[in-house]
């Protein structure tokens, strides 16, 4: 199962790089990742299923399968630590998912 949800990252992954624009000069912080989060369900869909913040989930094995339980424990977590906020958004999203599923033997 795990292989088959990683798969259907990668294929978002794919999908939503090719719809993205240019690079973008702004890059987006904890802080209003957060405030959208907590604005819009929609808004902190489209921000965690962007190329960065699923390219760092990806990258990390022990995050859940579950990827709208692994959003909302990432969420949670970063509401916890305000000394996350003035972060980018990559940076917070995977020091939570670090502090939340720890690996250690590398599975």
């Amino acid at each position: 199962m795990r292989g088959f949800v990683r798969g259907v990252w990668s294929a978002c992954l794919v999908a939503s790089a090719s719809l993205l624009a240019p690079a973008r000069a702004d890059v987006l912080s904890v802080k209003v990742l957060l405030a959208d989060c907590q604005a819009s369900t929609a808004k902190c869909n489209d921000h965690f299923m962007s190329g960065e913040l699923i390219t760092v989930l990806m990258n990390m094995p022990c995050v859940p399968d579950d990827r709208l339980e692994a959003q909302a424990e990432i969420v949670a977590w970063l509401l916890r630590h305000p000394e996350e906020l003035s972060k980018d958004a990559e940076d917070g999203v995977r020091d939570a998912a670090a502090a939340l599923w720890q690996c250690d033997d590398g599975n």
